[in-house]
C-alpha cells in the first residue's frame, strides 16, 4: 500500500504540471468542447472538410472560389481570402495537412480539438523552456512548480485569450513554438558535443514551422538571441556556437519552406495593392493611436475591457500584481546576467508595443522604416510577447523565498498554485468564461449537405454563384448571436465547401476577378449581368433562404428570362439554371482594346472580348498596343490623353509611408478606410491603389530623390460627388494651382500641371487641397519632358490607324467595325501572367480573364506554368522534413 501511494506521489510530483494544463484547457473550453455541433468565430479557419481544401491547395492554381487563384507566393489573387487573409494558401499547407490528419480522427469536431490544442500549446512550450531556465533549482517539486507558474502566466494571458477570441489560432500555436525554439537554441549553444547537432536540427525544424505559423516571432527570436548574447554569453566559443546555430538552423528553415519561395522566385507575382498595405507604417499609426500604457503594462486586454466596461478598472488593478511580482522576482534573481537579460527584453517589448506613442515615436518610426525586423508588425501589440515572456520567468522567483520550507513541506505548493490559478482566471475573464465570450457551438443545417449532393450529380464542369453575398456568416438565421461574428461572407468559403467552384466576390481590391464580380453582384437586376456571369462558366444561381433579403434577389431572378427556376429540387434554396450554359474552356472571340471604368462593359456585346488597357502592368507600357491585337479601341468615360497618362504610371511618386491613419480626417491626408468597396460597386477602375484622401483644405509633403531637368507634371484624382475643385502643387519653391478641372462623375480624372524645372538632387513635393470638399489623390507623375514627348509621339503613331470608338451607350459589332483577324482566345479564369494557352503572350481580358493571340494552327492546351515547379517544391519540402525528423528520431549508438 505504501509503495502504491509512494508511486502515486512520485507520478503527481512529476506530471502535475500537465494535469494542471489539461484542467485549464478543459475549463476554458467547457461551454463548447463537449457540446454538439461545430464552432466558428472571428477569423477562425474552420471547415467540415479540411481534406477537400488540402487537395485544392496541392496545385499551384486553385479553382475553388472567384474565378480561380494562384497558390504561390504573394499573389494578386486570393481565392479563399477570408480563410487565409494576408498570406496565400501555400504558406499554410503544412498546417492544413495537420488539420486534415485531425479530421480523420475527430470529423466535424476537429475545430474544437484545434482550439483546445491552441490553448495548451503556449503553456506546454513555456513549461519546457522554464524547466531549463530554472535548472539550478535542486528541489524537483519546486522547480516543476516554478515552471508551471511561468506557463500559467504565459498561457493564461490576455494576449493568448484575445487570439482565441479573434480566431487567430495559428498564432497561439506559434506562441507555443516560440519558447521551444529558444530552448533548443540555448541547448545547442550550451550543450555537449554529442547532443548539439540534434538541437541545431531541432531549432531549424521549429523555425521552419514558425514561418508558416507566425513569422513575426522570428524577428522577436532574433532580438532575444541578440540580448542573450550581450548579457548572458561570456565564452567566445559559445558566441561562435550561437552564430553557427543561427546560420545552420536558418538554412534548414529555409529549405523546409521551399514550397513557398522557390515557385515565387521564378514566378514572381507581386500584389497590386501597395505591395501589401498592412505591413506599411501607416497601419502602425492606426493601431498605435488607441494604445494605453496601463493596458500594456498590466498585460491587459482592450477586448476584455470593452466587454466589462467600468468593472474592468478593478480587474486591471489586480493585473498590476504580475509586474509587481516580476519586479520582486527580478530582485530575487541570483544570476544578475539573467536578471539584466529579462529586464532588457521585457523593457524592449513594452517600449516597442507602444508603437509611435510618446516618447518613442521618432525612434520607432526610424527603426520601422530602416530595420527589417520591424517590417512584419502592422499590429505593434505583438511586441508585447517579449514583455510577457520576461514577466513569466520573473514572477516564479518569488517562490524561491520559501525554498527552505519547501524542502520539507512540498505539499504547501498545492494551495499556493490553486490560489495563483484562481488569480489568473479572475484577471483573465476570457479564460474563465468557458467560451471566450464568442464561441458557441451550432449545428450546420443538413440542407448544405443536400445542396452539395445535388451539385455532385451534375457531371459538367461549371461554377455556381450563391446569393445574397453582402452579409457575413453572422447574418445567417441559423447562426447563434455573437459578440464577434465570423468575417466570412458565405458558408461555402471556409466551413462547408461545395463540390463545384464558387464564383462570388470575396471583397478584395487586389483581386481583379473579385472587383469584377463585386460590381456584377451589385447589379443583378441588369439585363446583361446573367450573360456576363454565364461567360464566366456559371451554370447555377443559388439563393439561400437563411439570409436576409433573399426574396429581393429571388424576385430579380424571376424576371430574368435567361434563367430557369428549378422547382422542388431542394428546400430552403431557390436554384436557377442558366439556359445557355457555357463551359469553362478557351473560346475564340472577336476582340477590341478597352479603356475606362468597369460599368462601360455593359454597352459592348458580351461575346466581344475586351483587352484591358491600363490595368495590366506590362514591362513596356505600350506593349499591348504595339502587338496590334485589335484595330479598334473603345474608350468609355475617357479620352486618348487619359489612356496615355495612365500608361506612364512607372513615373509615379508615392506618398507612402508618410501618409498616416489619423484621428481627425479633416486635418490631414490619410489612407481611406472604407471607400474601396463602395467605389468598386460603382464600377470605378483604380489604376493605382495607393490612393490618399483628405476631407478638408490640408496638405501633405515628402522629400524625393530627383534628377535635374524639366518634367511634365500630372495628377490623377477621383471625381465623385462633393469633391474639391482646387489643388495646389508645390515642387520646391514652385507653386502651381489648378481649379475648375472636374468634368467627370464617378471616375478617375487627370489634371495637367504643365512643366516644372528641377535643379536639385532632393526635392520637396507637396499637395494641398485648397477646396472645402474631399480630395482623393490617385497618382502623381513627374515625367522627364524628353521622355514624355518621345513616348507621346510613339503613342500617337500607334493610335493613328486605330478605329477609336467613344462609348456612351450600347454598340453593335457592326458599329465597332471589327476586322475578321481581330480574334483572340479567352480562358474565363482569373488572370495570371503565368498561364499558357498556346505558347503566346497572355494578357488580361474582360477585367479578369486570360487572353492570348492564338493562331488557327496553334494547339490550345491551357496550363499553369508554375505547376510542375510547385509539385517539385512540395516533394522537396516533404523530403527535407523527412530527413530532419529521421535525424532527430535516430537513436544514439
Amino acid at each position: 500500500m505504501d509503495t502504491t501511494i509512494s508511486k502515486i506521489k512520485k507520478f503527481l510530483a512529476q506530471k502535475f504540471p500537465f494535469i494542471v494544463f489539461l484542467a485549464v484547457a478543459i475549463y476554458s473550453t467547457r461551454l463548447f468542447l463537449f457540446s454538439k455541433g461545430i464552432i466558428l468565430n472571428g477569423e477562425l479557419f474552420t471547415s467540415t472538410d479540411y481534406i477537400f481544401l488540402l487537395k485544392q491547395f496541392l496545385h499551384a492554381w486553385g479553382t475553388y472560389t472567384t474565378f480561380g487563384s494562384s497558390n504561390i507566393g504573394l499573389t494578386t489573387s486570393y481565392g479563399l481570402n477570408f480563410v487565409f487573409w494576408i498570406l496565400p494558401a501555400g504558406h499554410h499547407l503544412p498546417l492544413l495537412a495537420f488539420f486534415s490528419v485531425l479530421e480523420l480522427f475527430f470529423g466535424a469536431g476537429t475545430i474544437k480539438v484545434i482550439v483546445f490544442i491552441a490553448i495548451l500549446s503556449p503553456m506546454i512550450g513555456m513549461y519546457f523552456f522554464a524547466r531549463y531556465w530554472f535548472r539550478s533549482i535542486q528541489n524537483t517539486v519546486l522547480r516543476n512548480a516554478m515552471s508551471t507558474m511561468s506557463s500559467l502566466v504565459y498561457g493564461i494571458s490576455a494576449l493568448m485569450g484575445d487570439r482565441i477570441s479573434a480566431g487567430h489560432i495559428k498564432y497561439n500555436f506559434g506562441h507555443g513554438v516560440f519558447p521551444l525554439i529558444l530552448l533548443t537554441t540555448l541547448l545547442a549553444v550550451e550543450g555537449n558535443e554529442k547532443s548539439r547537432k540534434k538541437y541545431i536540427l531541432a531549432t531549424g525544424l521549429l523555425l521552419g514551422i514558425l514561418i508558416w505559423l507566425m513569422p513575426h516571432l522570428i524577428s522577436l527570436f532574433i532580438i532575444m538571441c541578440f540580448c542573450y548574447l550581450v548579457f548572458c554569453i561570456r565564452d567566445a566559443k559559445e558566441v561562435v556556437r550561437l552564430i553557427k546555430t543561427g546560420i545552420i538552423s536558418g538554412c534548414i528553415a529555409f529549405l523546409l519552406n521551399i514550397h513557398i519561395w522557390l515557385p515565387t522566385l521564378l514566378y514572381s507575382e507581386p500584389l497590386s495593392y501597395i505591395a501589401n498595405p498592412e505591413y506599411l507604417l501607416p497601419w502602425v499609426y492606426f493601431i498605435s493611436r488607441s494604445i494605453q500604457f496601463s493596458i500594456h503594462f498590466g498585460l491587459a486586454s482592450a477586448y476584455e475591457r470593452g466587454i466589462f466596461a467600468e468593472n474592468y478598472t478593478h480587474i486591471l488593478l489586480w493585473k498590476f500584481l504580475l509586474p509587481i511580482f516580476a519586479f520582486i522576482g527580478l530582485i530575487f534573481e541570483k544570476d544578475k546576467r539573467k536578471a539584466l537579460f529579462l529586464l532588457f527584453v521585457g523593457g524592449l517589448g513594452l517600449i516597442f508595443s507602444m508603437g509611435i506613442n510618446y516618447p518613442f515615436e521618432d525612434v520607432f518610426t526610424y527603426l520601422y522604416e530602416h530595420l527589417f525586423l520591424f517590417k512584419p508588425f502592422r499590429d505593434v501589440g505583438k511586441f508585447l510577447i517579449l514583455y510577457l515572456f520576461s514577466v513569466s520567468l520573473l514572477v516564479p522567483n518569488v517562490l524561491t523565498y520559501y525554498q527552505g520550507w519547501f524542502k520539507k513541506k512540498n505539499y504547501v505548493l498545492v494551495p499556493l498554485l490553486a490560489i495563483f490559478i484562481y488569480y489568473m482566471f479572475y484577471t483573465n475573464p476570457n479564460f474563465a468564461s468557458g467560451n471566450f465570450y464568442t464561441i458557441k457551438p451550432f449545428t450546420l443545417p443538413k440542407k448544405y449537405t443536400a445542396l452539395n449532393e445535388f451539385l455532385s450529380q451534375d457531371a459538367d464542369d461549371f461554377r455556381v454563384a450563391v446569393y445574397p453575398n453582402d452579409s457575413s456568416i453572422g447574418g445567417y438565421d441559423w447562426f447563434p448571436e455573437e459578440y464577434n461574428p465570423p468575417a466570412y461572407h458565405t458558408i461555402f468559403e471556409a466551413v462547408s465547401p461545395l463540390s463545384k467552384n464558387v464564383a462570388n466576390s470575396n471583397r478584395v481590391m487586389w483581386d481583379w476577378s473579385s472587383r469584377y464580380l463585386d460590381y456584377l453582384e451589385q447589379h443583378l437586376d441588369a439585363s446583361w449581368v446573367i450573360e456576363r456571369l454565364a461567360n464566366g462558366g456559371v451554370k447555377y444561381f443559388i439563393i439561400d433562404h437563411s439570409l436576409p433579403n433573399y426574396k429581393t434577389i429571388e424576385k430579380i431572378f424571376n424576371n430574368h428570362t435567361e434563367l430557369h427556376k428549378l422547382v422542388g429540387s431542394l428546400d430552403e434554396f431557390s436554384i436557377y439554371k442558366i439556359n445557355q450554359f457555357s463551359k469553362v474552356i478557351p473560346k475564340k472571340q472577336d476582340a477590341v482594346y478597352y479603356f475606362g471604368d468597369v460599368y462601360g462593359m455593359q454597352y459592348v456585346p458580351s461575346d466581344v472580348a475586351l483587352i484591358n488597357l491600363g490595368i495590366d502592368k506590362q514591362k513596356n507600357p505600350f506593349d499591348l498596343l504595339s502587338q496590334n491585337y485589335s484595330n479598334t479601341i473603345v474608350l468609355f468615360n475617357s479620352s486618348p490623353d487619359d489612356l496615355f497618362y495612365t500608361l506612364l504610371r512607372k513615373y509615379k511618386f508615392s506618398f507612402f509611408p508618410e501618409i498616416r491613419f489619423v484621428k481627425d480626417t479633416t486635418k490631414e491626408f490619410f489612407v481611406p478606410a472604407a471607400y474601396l468597396q463602395y467605389r468598386t460597386q460603382q464600377g470605378m477602375v483604380f489604376y493605382n491603389p495607393e490612393i490618399i484622401q483628405t476631407d478638408g483644405p490640408n496638405s501633405i509633403e515628402k522629400k524625393f530623390n530627383t534628377v535635374s531637368g524639366t518634367y511634365k507634371v500630372l495628377l490623377s484624382t477621383l471625381s465623385t460627388e462633393g469633391q474639391s475643385n482646387q489643388i495646389q502643387l508645390t515642387i520646391n519653391d514652385q507653386k502651381i494651382v489648378k481649379e475648375g478641372f472636374r468634368h467627370k462623375t464617378n471616375s478617375v480624372e487627370w489634371v495637367d500641371f504643365g512643366e516644372v524645372h528641377i535643379d536639385r538632387a532632393e526635392s520637396t513635393i507637396a499637395i494641398e487641397n485648397q477646396g472645402a470638399g474631399t480630395l482623393y489623390v490617385d497618382m502623381l507623375l513627374l515625367v522627364p519632358i524628353d521622355e514624355f514627348n518621345s513616348m507621346h509621339d510613339e503613342f500617337a503613331h500607334m493610335m493613328q490607324d486605330k478605329n477609336i470608338v467613344t462609348l456612351d451607350g450600347p454598340v453593335t459589332k457592326e458599329e465597332l467595325a471589327l476586322d475578321t483577324k481581330d480574334t483572340i482566345t479567352v480562358l474565363p479564369n482569373t488572370f495570371s501572367p503565368y498561364w499558357d494557352l498556346c505558347d503566346k503572350e497572355v494578357f488580361r481580358v474582360n477585367f479578369y480573364a486570360i487572353g492570348s493571340k492564338c493562331g488557327s494552327d496553334d494547339t490550345i492546351k491551357p496550363y499553369f506554368k508554375p505547376e510542375m515547379l510547385y509539385r517539385i517544391s512540395l516533394f522537396a519540402m516533404i523530403f527535407v522534413y523527412g530527413i530532419i525528423l529521421k535525424a532527430l528520431l535516430a537513436r544514439k549508438k
